[in-house]
């Protein structure tokens, strides 16, 4: 074998290793990229359920459901919160501020659901029953009194889809009864 074979043979090896390093250095970034992908939808996750959990948004839910409870009997409760959000007094501010804050929290899961950051089931494992209701019996109503050409009612479609309109029914009810969590202290 001459040594110009001998130098043929190493390149082909040499440059077959190059290719299979290429190829597995490729498996690797996608394997990491799948790794990186997964740590960054747990960030994620983690990140709404603190804010889920935070005492702001539990005194902003308190707010809105201590307000529901006072006035839902009234079929023209909707524009009443309408009415508040211009009167100027600072406790209706903070009321308007706390509907803000739950609906663009929800905004938030949409948005990221749409971006394929998180799957149908995070966004169950995220939105309970008791969120999705929250949402459609009392936000829903609110956001419609406010701006009824404008409001986002793909974003109400969206969470009101992932449970039955029975489920969600019950859970309000069982809500708005004599205990009411989101009003309790």
């Amino acid at each position: 074998m001459s040594d110009q074979t001998l130098l043929s043979i190493i390149a082909l090896i040499v440059g077959g290793l190059g290719t299979m390093g290429v190829i597995i250095t490729a498996v690797v970034a996608l394997k990491n990229a799948g790794n990186s992908r997964q740590t960054i939808r747990f960030s994620v996750i983690d990140s709404l359920l603190s804010e889920y959990s935070s005492p702001e948004m539990n005194e902003a839910m308190k707010a809105l459901g201590k307000w529901y409870d006072a006035y839902h009997k009234d079929e023209n409760w909707p524009q009443k919160f309408r009415e508040l959000r211009v009167s100027g007094k600072p406790e209706d501010a903070m009321l308007d501020n706390s509907r803000r804050k739950f609906s663009h929290y929800e905004y938030r899961i949409h948005r990221l659901y749409r971006a394929k950051v998180i799957d149908l089931k995070m966004v169950k494992d995220i939105a309970s029953v008791s969120n999705v209701s929250f949402l459609k019996y009392i936000i829903k109503p609110l956001e419609i009194a406010i701006n009824p050409e404008h409001y986002d009612n793909e974003l109400f479609k969206f969470f009101e889809s992932l449970y039955g309109e029975e489920e969600t029914r019950k859970d309000h009810e069982s809500l708005h009864r004599s205990s009411n969590p989101y009003t309790a202290e």
